[in-house]
C-alpha cells in the first residue's frame, strides 16, 4: 500500500502543473539495461531513499533557470545529445497529460553503464552477459551513428527520469540516480573525456541571455567573473575541481538549447511548425506578442506555395510613421541567413541622428525547385509583402503611409515593387552598388594589361564619374557619344583590342543604364530631385544603402 500526498488544489479539483501520482509514480527500472546485480543495488537505492528528486514549477523562470542550467551541466540536454561525448542514452518515455500528450515523461541512462542487448525485463536466467563494445547498445539495429565512448563498462547506476512539457518544453520534475562509481569515475582517466561546464555559469550565462546580451558580452562576463573568481562555487584552486569554468564554443549550442527551452521554444520540432503554432489563434502554444508583431504569416501547405512571416513590432511601426512616411526610406535583401532556404528583405528608415532604424523584416521562402536562393524572388512576391506592410501601417489623419524617396542597390525587382505599391516615390540607386556594377562590367571587357587597355580603363573611369555628376540628360548623352568619337579616332592597330573592349564597355552604359528613367535614380539630378521632395539640403539625401548594408552584417554575425 502506497500513499500519497494530495495538496489542497488538487483535492478541490483545480488544474496543478503536477498531480500527486505523477511525483509518487515509480520510475521504471526494469526499462534500463542492466545486470542482475546492478538492478537489485538500484531497487536497494529507491528503498532507502537515497536518489535524487526535485520538482521545478512551470510558471516560475528562477526553477526553470535552475533546471536548464542543472540539466547542461550533467550533459542532459534533452534535444542535443548527438555529440560524440555525451553518454546518455533513451531508454524510454511516455506521454501523458491533458490536452493529449502534453506531458512527456523520459527515462535516461548512462550508456556506458549498459551491458545486455535486452532490458532487465526481457532477460533470461539461461542468457549470458553479452557485453557491447562501444557505448552498450546495437548502434547497427537501429541505423544509428556511432558514437565512442571514452571508457568500458563499469557498472555505473547513473541514471536520470526527466518529466517536461512537450509544447513548451519547460521542465516539471526530475529525478534519477547521478552519482557515479568508483570505477566509472577513474575510468575517465584513460582517455581524456570533455569536463562539463560548472551549473553556475550557465545561470550566468542563460540570466545574460534573458537580458538580450549576445554572445561576445557573454563571453568577456565569463572571462572576467574566472579572473576574480565570482562564480558560486568556484574554488580557489581548480586543480581539485571536477568542472570547467571557462566557456568554449562547443557550450553555446546547449547554451542557447536551454535558453530557447526557458522561453518556451520546442527546438524539438521543426521551426515552421512551431512558428504555425504561436501564430495560429486556435493553437494552445498561440503567442500574442508574437501575433502583434506578425502583421503576415502565411505557411507553406502544398509544395508551390511560399513560407512567408512579415515582422512589424508596435515600436517598429511607430518609427515608420515618424522617421519613414514622407521621408526616405532604404530597401534591400540579404542571404544566407540560416541553414534554410529563406530570403530576408529590410525596410529601413533614418532618424534624426543619422541612425538606420529597422522598419519591416519580410521573411519569405525561395520558391520549389530554386538552386540558388539569392534569386529566388520577384517583383510579384515584393510587391505582395510591401503591400501588407502598407496595409498594416494604416493610415492617419486621412492619408495611407507613403515615404517619398527609396533607395535601392541596382536590383530592377525591387525597384518595380516599390512604385506599384508607393506610384509617388522618387527611387535613387545606391552609388556604391552603381560602380561596383560599371567596374565589373569594365573588368570583363578590359582584361589585357597593356599601356592601351590601362589608358582605356582610366578614361572610361573618368567618365563614369562625369555621367553620375550629371544634373541634364541630354548632357549625359553627349559626355557618352563624345568618348565614342575619341575610342574611334584611335588608329594604332595595338590599341585595337584595348578599344574594342571600350566600345562593349559604352554600348553596356547606353544600353542599360543611359534610359531618361534610370538616369534620374543615379545622376545627380536624381539627389537634387530627392532633396526637392524631402525639404532638405542634398547632403541629408542618402548616397548609398551602407546603413542597411552594415545592419545586415551586424544581424547575421552577431545576433542570430
Amino acid at each position: 500500500m502506497k500513499f500519497i500526498n494530495v495538496s489542497s488544489e488538487e483535492a478541490r479539483g483545480d488544474t496543478v502543473p503536477l498531480k500527486a501520482a505523477q511525483k509518487a509514480s515509480n520510475v521504471y527500472l526494469s526499462k534500463l539495461w542492466l545486470t542482475k546485480e546492478q538492478y537489485q543495488q538500484l531497487a536497494d537505492l529507491y528503498a532507502n531513499a537515497e536518489v535524487s528528486s526535485q520538482e521545478y514549477r512551470p510558471e516560475s523562470d528562477s526553477d526553470q533557470l535552475a533546471a536548464a542550467s542543472w540539466l547542461a551541466a550533467v550533459g542532459l540536454d534533452l534535444d542535443g545529445r548527438k555529440g560524440l561525448g555525451n553518454r546518455w542514452s533513451s531508454r524510454w518515455s511516455q506521454e501523458s497529460g491533458k490536452p493529449k500528450g502534453e506531458i512527456i515523461r523520459k527515462l535516461f541512462q548512462w550508456c556506458a553503464s549498459a551491458v545486455y542487448l535486452l532490458p532487465v525485463e526481457k532477460q533470461s536466467t539461461n542468457h549470458g552477459i553479452s557485453r557491447l563494445s562501444d557505448c552498450g547498445y546495437p548502434h547497427e539495429s537501429r541505423n544509428a551513428r556511432l558514437r565512442h565512448t571514452p571508457v568500458p563498462f563499469t557498472g555505473c547506476l547513473a541514471h536520470a527520469e526527466v518529466l517536461y512539457q512537450k509544447r513548451t518544453g519547460k521542465i516539471m520534475m526530475t529525478r534519477g540516480y547521478f552519482e557515479h562509481n568508483q570505477d566509472c569515475r577513474e575510468a575517465f582517466l584513460t582517455r581524456i573525456p570533455p569536463m562539463p561546464l560548472h551549473p553556475s555559469v550557465f545561470e550566468v550565462a542563460l540570466a545574460q541571455l534573458h537580458d538580450g546580451a549576445n554572445l561576445s558580452d557573454i563571453q568577456d562576463k565569463n572571462r572576467q567573473m574566472f579572473r576574480n573568481c565570482a562564480y558560486r562555487g568556484q574554488p580557489p584552486d581548480l586543480r581539485g575541481s571536477s568542472f570547467r569554468w571557462l566557456m568554449r564554443k562547443s557550450d553555446t549550442r546547449s547554451l542557447y538549447r536551454q535558453f530557447n527551452r526557458l522561453r518556451g521554444v520546442n527546438t524539438a520540432q521543426p521551426s515552421h511548425l512551431n512558428i504555425d503554432e504561436w501564430l495560429n489563434p486556435s493553437s494552445a502554444a498561440y503567442n500574442k506578442g508574437f501575433a502583434a508583431a506578425v502583421f503576415h504569416y502565411s505557411a507553406r501547405a502544398a509544395k508551390d506555395d511560399r513560407f512567408e512571416v512579415c515582422i512589424a513590432t508596435p515600436e517598429m511601426k511607430e518609427a515608420s510613421w515618424k522617421y519613414a512616411h514622407g521621408s526616405q526610406i532604404i530597401l534591400d535583401g540579404t542571404f544566407g541567413l540560416c541553414d534554410k532556404k529563406l530570403l530576408l528583405f529590410i525596410v529601413m528608415g533614418i532618424d534624426e541622428k543619422k541612425r538606420g532604424v529597422p522598419l519591416a523584416f519580410l521573411l519569405f521562402s525561395a520558391p520549389s525547385g530554386n538552386q540558388n536562393t539569392s534569386s529566388g524572388y520577384n517583383t510579384e512576391i515584393l510587391t505582395r509583402l510591401l503591400s501588407r506592410w502598407q496595409a498594416a501601417l494604416g493610415s492617419r489623419h486621412g492619408t495611407s503611409f507613403a515615404p517619398r524617396v527609396a533607395i535601392t542597390d541596382t536590383d530592377l525587382k525591387e525597384r518595380g515593387a516599390l512604385l506599384n505599391i508607393f506610384p509617388s516615390i522618387w527611387l535613387l540607386l545606391c552609388k556604391f552598388h552603381l560602380r561596383q556594377s560599371w567596374r565589373n562590367h569594365r573588368s570583363r571587357v578590359l582584361k589585357g594589361n597593356s599601356a592601351y587597355h590601362s589608358d582605356v580603363r582610366t578614361r572610361l573611369r573618368r567618365l563614369e564619374e562625369s555621367l553620375i555628376k550629371t544634373t541634364v540628360f541630354a548632357n549625359a548623352v553627349q559626355l557618352l557619344a563624345d568618348e565614342r568619337a575619341a575610342l574611334a579616332g584611335e588608329l594604332d592597330p595595338a590599341a585595337r583590342e584595348a578599344i574594342v573592349g571600350g566600345h562593349a564597355h559604352l554600348d553596356y552604359l547606353e544600353a542599360y543604364w543611359l534610359s531618361d528613367a534610370l538616369w534620374c535614380s543615379w545622376s545627380d539630378y536624381g539627389r537634387m530631385r530627392a532633396a526637392e521632395l524631402l525639404g532638405c539640403p542634398v547632403d541629408g539625401v542618402l548616397p548609398t544603402t551602407n546603413h542597411l548594408e552594415s545592419f545586415n552584417g551586424v544581424l547575421k554575425r552577431k545576433h542570430i
